[in-house]
C-alpha cells in the first residue's frame, strides 16, 4: 500500500471512530429495552455463567420470548467484566464491530478492484453512511452478525489468490450464525456459492483440510443444533414470516387472477425490490423505531449517481459480477421473508456492498473524464460530501437524540437507582407498566443480582405482553389508584396520568415522594407513597 492510501486509510478510520465512540453513553439519550436486555443477560453470564433464565451458556436468550442471538451478549461480557454494566459498555460492542468493518470494507473493495484507493474510498463511503453510523452507536445484534460475515467474506475473496485465507472465512461465516438471524439463513448458502466459484484454485486446499473443517464447523454448530430440539431458533421467524399473512391477494389484482399464490409472488416481488429502490435508500429509509436519522435515507443523496454507475460497471464487470451478485441476491432474503415490506435491520448485509458499488461508481466515473473534468467534478463533490458529512454528524449526535427520544425509554437510568435507594422502607412496590418488558430496566439499572433473580424467573411460562408480573417486592402492572390509594406501606412508580397532582394533598396517608423530569421539562415518572 502506498504511503498516501495508508494516510488516508488512518484518516478515515480516526474518524470514524471518533463519529461511533464520541458520547456514545447519552446518543441515543438512553438504552431502549433491546438494548438493556442484551447489557444484563451479558452481565448475568459474567456472574453466574447462565442468563436471566438461569440457562447454562444458552445459543440464544429468551428475553421477552422473542429468543435473541446470545452472540451480542458474549462479546459484551469482557466490557463490562473491565467497566461495569452501564449504558457505554453495553453499546461498546457495536461501536467497535462498526469500526472494524470500515476495515473490511476497505479489505473487499481492495481485492475486488486491485486497488487500495477504492478501497479507502469504499472505507469512507461506509464510515460516513447514515445507517452505518447509526446502527454502530446502538446495541444491535445484527450490526455483530454483518461484521463477522464480511469478515468471513473479506477472506473468502482473498482466498482465490491465498487458499490458506479459506479455512478463516468458513470459521467466521460458522461463527456469524450465533450473532444474529438473518446470519442463520444467508451464511451457508454464500459459503457454498464462494466455494464453488472459486473451486479450481480451492480444490487442493479444501481435499488437504476438509476433515478438519468438517469437525470445525461441526464442534462450533453444535450448540446451534442442540437448540432445534427446541423453538429458540425458530420463535422469532414464525412471529415474523410473511407466511402469518397468507394466503392474501391486494386489491391491485383483478379476478381473472384471484389465487393466493400470485397474492404471495406479488409480496416477495414487491420485498425484494424495495431493497434495490432509490427512494428507500436514498430518502425515505426506515420508519421503523430506534432504526433511523432524521432527514436522511440510508445513504446520502449524492451518492445516487455514483450507485448507478457503480451498478452499470458491475454488469460489465466478471470479476466484479462474481463477487457481490451472490450477496446482492442473498442479503435482501431475511426481510423478504417477513412481513415487514422494508427493514433494514434483517438485511444490513446488503447495505455493506453497495457502499462498495458506490466507490466504484466513483471511480470509474472519475476515471473516464479528462484532467479539467476530474477538477471541475472533485472539488463540488468532495465540498457537497464533507457537507453532508457535517450534517450527518450533527443530525445523529446533537439533534437525534431530542426527535427520537421517546423511542428509547428514556428515564429509568436516574429513577431506578433513586428506588432501589429507598425501596427498603416499603413493603412493596408497584411500578406503572403497559407491558411486561418494563421489568428489564430495573434488573440493568439497579444492577440486580442475576443469581436471585434466576431464582425468581425460572418458571415464568411467559415473558411478553401486558400481564401484572412480580419479582421480589417490585409488581409490573397499571396503576388504578381509585384502589390502590389504599394500601398501606406501598412506594408507587408511574406517569402523572396514573399519578395526578389533585390527588395529593387532601390525604394524610398518600404523599408525592419525588418528580423525575426529562429534557423537555415534563415528569417522566412520580413516586408516591403510602403509609
Amino acid at each position: 500500500m502506498k504511503k498516501i492510501n495508508f494516510l488516508l486509510l488512518l484518516t478515515v478510520l480516526m474518524l470514524a471512530g471518533g463519529l461511533r465512540f464520541f458520547k456514545l453513553n447519552n446518543s441515543p439519550r438512553s438504552l431502549n429495552w433491546d438494548e438493556t436486555s442484551l447489557g444484563y443477560n451479558a452481565y448475568s453470564l459474567l456472574k453466574t455463567g447462565k442468563d436471566e433464565y438461569g440457562k447454562v451458556m444458552p445459543v440464544s436468550l429468551r428475553s421477552f420470548d422473542d429468543f435473541k442471538p446470545a452472540g451480542y451478549a458474549y462479546f459484551a461480557v469482557p466490557v463490562i467484566w473491565i467497566g461495569g454494566l452501564s449504558s457505554l459498555t453495553t453499546r461498546l460492542p457495536s461501536a467497535t464491530m462498526g469500526l472494524l468493518l470500515v476495515v473490511c470494507v476497505f479489505v473487499i473493495a481492495s481485492q475486488l478492484t486491485k486497488s487500495t484507493l477504492v478501497g479507502v474510498l469504499a472505507a469512507a463511503v461506509i464510515a460516513f453512511e447514515p445507517w452505518s453510523l447509526h446502527f454502530s452507536r446502538i446495541a444491535f445484534e445484527a450490526n455483530l452478525g454483518t461484521v463477522i460475515l464480511y469478515a468471513g467474506l473479506a477472506n473468502l475473496f482473498r482466498s482465490s489468490r491465498n487458499p490458506s485465507r479459506y479455512k478463516w472465512g468458513v470459521i467466521m461465516l460458522a461463527l456469524s450464525v450465533y450473532a444474529y438471524h438473518a446470519e442463520r439463513i444467508i451464511a451457508v448458502p454464500l459459503l457454498l456459492i464462494y466455494t464453488w466459484l472459486s473451486w479450481s484454485s480451492l480444490r487442493e486446499e479444501v481435499r488437504r483440510i476438509w476433515k478438519w473443517l468438517i469437525v470445525c464447523v461441526g464442534i462450533l454448530w453444535l450448540p446451534l443444533f442442540l437448540s432445534l430440539l427446541g423453538d429458540q431458533v425458530t420463535a422469532r421467524l414464525t412471529s415474523t414470516n410473511i407466511f402469518k399473512l397468507w394466503p392474501f391477494v391486494p386489491k391491485e389484482f383483478n379476478q381473472w387472477i384471484y389465487l393466493p399464490i400470485y397474492g404471495l409472488l406479488w409480496q416477495l416481488g414487491g420485498h425484494f425490490l424495495a431493497y434495490f429502490s432509490p427512494a428507500n435508500l436514498f430518502v425515505r429509509g426506515t420508519i421503523e423505531p430506534a432504526q433511523y436519522v432524521p432527514f436522511l435515507g440510508l445513504f446520502h443523496y449524492i451518492e445516487l449517481p455514483f450507485w448507478m454507475a457503480g451498478l452499470w460497471t458491475l454488469t460489465k464487470s466478471n470479476e466484479l459480477k462474481k463477487w457481490l451478485v451472490p450477496i446482492l441476491i442473498m442479503a435482501p432474503l431475511p426481510g423478504v421473508m417477513t412481513w415487514n415490506w422494508f427493514s433494514v435491520v434483517r438485511t444490513l448485509p446488503l447495505y455493506p456492498a453497495f457502499a462498495v458499488i458506490v466507490s466504484v461508481g466513483a471511480w470509474v466515473i472519475f476515471k473516464h473524464l479528462p484532467r479539467i473534468g476530474k477538477v471541475g467534478l472533485f472539488i463540488p463533490v468532495t465540498i457537497i460530501y464533507l457537507a453532508t458529512v457535517v450534517f450527518l454528524a450533527n443530525d445523529e449526535l446533537l439533534y437525534s437524540p431530542v426527535v427520537t427520544y421517546g423511542e428509547y425509554q428514556p428515564g429509568f437510568e436516574n429513577s431506578v437507582p433513586f428506588l432501589n435507594s429507598i425501596s427498603d422502607k416499603y413493603s412493596k412496590v408497584v411500578i406503572d407498566s403497559p407491558h411486561i418488558a418494563g421489568y428489564i430496566f430495573f434488573l440493568f439499572y439497579g444492577k440486580y443480582d442475576p443469581r436471585l433473580y434466576q431464582s425468581q424467573a425460572a418458571h415464568r411460562e411467559k415473558n411478553s405482553g401486558v400481564e401484572t408480573y412480580s419479582f421480589g417486592k417490585y409488581e409490573f402492572r397499571q396503576i388504578d389508584w381509585l384502589k390502590d390509594r389504599d394500601s398501606k406501606n406501598v412506594l408507587f412508580m408511574g406517569p402523572t396520568p396514573r399519578l395526578p397532582d389533585y390527588e395529593f394533598g387532601h390525604s394524610a396517608n398518600t404523599r408525592i415522594v419525588r418528580d423525575f423530569y426529562d429534557m423537555f421539562g415534563y415528569i417522566d415518572f412520580r413516586f408516591v407513597e403510602t403509609d
